[in-house]
């Protein structure tokens, strides 16, 4: 069977600590330099300018490198790239730092084949 791998913008989110919750896109979603854009919201829903956005991404039951990044305002959102090296799920710590303080989570970010 052969497998043709696009790029396509997988969505994602989480809820962190404090009421924030992350929701964006992470792309091409495959193996390699992904961009990772995310957007902050506050308790009550409304955007929640970041100062700073850190991820450490693992896979679980893998002994790999930690993956670091650091996202970049933009555009009301906070973007950066993550070089994943493999197919398979990877668990991301967060760390969100907003005038309102700080708000730690995990996101799972998850590099998939198609389905048929």
């Amino acid at each position: 069977m052969v497998y043709i791998i696009r790029p396509r913008k997988t969505p994602i989110g989480a809820f962190l600590s404090h009421g924030v919750w992350l929701a964006g896109t992470l792309y091409p979603a495959y193996p390699g330099r992904n961009t990772l854009r995310l957007a902050v919201q506050g308790r009550s829903g409304a955007p929640a300018p970041a100062n700073r956005v850190a991820l450490v991404a693992s896979m679980p039951g893998m002994a790999m490198a930690p993956i670091r990044a650091t996202l970049v305002a933009r555009d009301h959102h906070d973007v950066g790239t993550l070089t994943l090296p493999m197919f398979g799920a990877y668990r991301a710590q967060v760390v969100v730092d907003t005038p309102a303080g700080r708000a730690t989570g995990t996101l799972t970010l998850t590099l998939s084949l198609p389905h048929h």
